[in-house]
Order: structure tokens, then sequence, then C-alpha cells
């Protein structure tokens, strides 16, 4: 799967900030990814990023293969999920290739513009 998600917002200065709240609440974050997961009856592993540069926020990556259904909605529940960390802060998702050996499977990122 190759799905990332962005602000809706243009880039700006604050985007450092923002990493900043979610690598402060990162563990709590993936304890909400869990149960949004699970109430989702989606199991598949997924692993939250928090870049250091660049656009993104946080990246989620799955060394699973899911459906493109079921991965849009692991998106839509982590988007919900570091938005609300943002005070509602509009989020979007862009495509991003990842690779492993010997399987290909999918990141997503979310970035401001």
């Amino acid at each position: 799967m190759n799905t990332a998600f962005q602000l809706d917002i243009s880039m700006d200065d604050k985007t450092e900030a923002r990493r900043e709240i979610i690598r402060q609440s990162l563990n709590e974050i993936a304890v909400e990814v869990s149960h949004g997961l699970r109430d989702a009856d989606i199991g598949y592993p997924v692993y939250l990023v928090v870049p250091s540069s660049g656009n993104a926020i946080v990246s989620m990556v799955t060394p699973a293969n899911p459906s493109d259904p079921d991965w849009c909605r692991v998106g839509d529940i982590i988007r919900e999920i570091v938005s609300e960390r943002l005070d509602g802060m509009g989020l979007r998702s862009v495509e991003l290739p990842c690779t492993m050996v010997n399987a290909t499977m999918g990141a997503a990122e979310i970035a401001a513009d």
C-alpha cells in the first residue's frame, strides 16, 4: 500500500512544532490507533514514525499487504486521531512508494503541503 497523509493547509514553519506534539504523545496515539483498528476489525500491524525532515508530520507503514479499502480505513483512523492532537487540523493523503527485501509494502505519511 502506498498512501500518505498531509495537512490541508500550506506548509509553514510550524511543521516541527506539530511533529513535537505528535512525538510527545506517540505512545498514546498508538494506543488510540490500536483501539480504532480493533473496533474496525482490522488486524494488520501498523507502525507510526515521526520524521525529522521534509513535510511529513507522521508516517505509517505495515509489513502486511492489506486490501485497498482496509488500508484506506487504517489511514482514516490514524488521520482522525492525529488531527485531534493537532486541534482538528485538516489532513490529506499522499501515496508514497516503499519496499523491503523480498516483499513490497506500503507507507503513508502525514505531512504539510
